[in-house]
């Protein structure tokens, strides 16, 4: 978890310190006037429980529109194919930079999973891959299509399954 952490603060851009501090000075003006509005019970606590679910709810939201805006990418699968004298998945797909930015690194990882005929089962199974595969690319300029393959090795499943491929870009 402490390696989680740091990695993500390892990541951040300055942006995102911008909007952590605004989002801090917004939650502490709240709170002064969560304050100040001491004598009206109900109306401090109204503004009590919008500062802290601000505070909660905030980061996440604006985190993700952020790199949305800021690192915009798409990544898409082209071919699956499972090999016949070798245990092995044929993992095909490309990446597009839609980004006004050069991305410097973007980390693909393709997640392979169980499926059944039920989806709310399939949303969990999707949390949880069987098997998973990262390779890195670099220096993707943009606008720049970038083709990506990988061999998924040993993979040997018998059961149903759905591939996924996404990318994290910076």
């Amino acid at each position: 978890m402490k390696d989680i952490i740091i990695s993500f603060i390892h990541n951040l851009v300055l942006y995102d310190y911008f909007l952590f501090s605004a989002i801090f000075i917004i939650f502490l003006l709240l709170i002064i006037l969560t304050i100040l509005l001491k004598h009206h019970t109900i109306i401090a606590l109204i503004t009590l429980f919008i500062a802290i679910t601000f505070l909660v709810i905030s980061p996440i939201i604006g985190y993700t529109k952020l790199n949305h805006l800021l690192y915009n990418h798409t990544c898409k699968i082209t071919l699956i194919k499972q090999l016949k004298f070798s245990p092995a998945l044929l993992v095909k797909g490309k990446l597009i930079n839609l980004s006004n930015k050069t991305f410097k690194k973007c980390v693909i990882t393709a997640n392979i999973y169980k499926t059944t005929h039920y989806k709310i089962i399939n949303k969990l199974f999707a949390l949880n891959p069987f098997q998973t595969m990262s390779i890195i690319k670099y220096n993707i300029q943009k606008n720049q299509i970038k083709y990506i393959q990988m061999i998924i090795q040993p993979f040997t499943a018998k059961q149903n399954y759905n591939v996924s491929l996404k990318a994290v870009c910076r």
